[in-house]
């Protein structure tokens, strides 16, 4: 008995430095190991935060289809008192129906009837004639074919200003007569197509109707047509005209004697 707890005793003694030697080490690593858990807390811990959904970039915005605004005249020319005021008291004051084999056919609202549009082409032609008449003698004149200094200096040099600003003049309103032109034709142009889709099934002649409704229409158009032409050749010409005169202005300036009656002067 007393052999056995000696012995046991023995054992003690034995491992007490072991467990001094090592209890340090093992309380260091669980320290650390409780430091790093609270730095760096488990996943089922941690609070995520959820990134915000990206939204699809912004695509290009879709185009707005805006009707073609048809020319206000200005009410102080010949053409815009024609249209604004002769041609208004024309038009009829309500929508234009017809009928189509799939129903009722609405005409475009730029179109008030027939006699706005008779009244209309006539303010057209009317203008495109007074040009033609008020600046021929701009063409007349042959300033591009001026040849030698003789003919230069018989141009007076105060005719030679007054005609410039004449063909400014001419060009403002050959610019006015070709908007409204090509309004009034386009949508002359859209009724037309209109009529090419009615239907005339309770009408016995009605083939012979529709054909004779659109050939008054193309005649209109034609007639307009045909002036507007014309007066499209004689703006270039205006315009040729125009160019020579600033030119013939500068060396005129330069070259020619004021004062001298015109036959004293030298041709060269």
């Amino acid at each position: 008995m007393k052999n056995g707890l000696l012995a046991r005793r023995m054992v003690t003694a034995a491992l007490l430095p072991a467990c001094l030697l090592w209890g340090p080490v093992f309380s260091s690593e669980s320290q650390a190991q409780s430091d790093t858990s609270v730095q760096n807390p488990p996943a089922k811990q941690r609070k995520v935060t959820a990134a915000p959904p990206r939204r699809p970039a912004p695509g290009p915005s879709a185009a707005v289809v805006v009707p073609a605004a048809m020319p206000v005249p200005a009410a102080d020319t010949p053409l815009g008192n024609a249209l604004s005021h002769q041609c208004a008291t024309a038009a009829e004051p309500a929508e234009l129906v017809i009928p189509g084999a799939k129903g009722d056919i609405k005409l475009d609202r730029c179109y008030r009837g027939r006699n706005q549009l008779s009244c209309e082409f006539s303010a057209l032609t009317t203008e495109a004639k007074a040009l033609l008449e008020k600046y021929r003698r701009i063409l007349d004149a042959k300033y591009p074919e001026v040849e030698d200094v003789g003919g230069m200096c018989r141009i007076q040099s105060e005719a030679l200003a007054n005609d410039i600003e004449s063909t400014r003049e001419f060009a403002d309103r050959f610019s006015a007569l070709k908007s409204e032109y090509e309004a009034k034709s386009e949508c002359a142009r859209r009724v037309q197509q209109s009529f090419k889709d009615v239907a005339l099934s309770d009408l016995a002649q009605a083939p012979n109707l529709l054909k004779s409704i659109l050939e008054t229409l193309e005649a209109e158009m034609k007639a307009v047509s045909d002036v507007q032409g014309q007066i499209s050749e004689f703006a270039e010409r205006i315009a040729s005209s125009q160019r020579a005169m600033a030119t013939l202005q500068k060396v005129h300036r330069a070259v020619c004697m004021t004062g001298a009656p015109a036959q004293k002067q030298v041709s060269q």
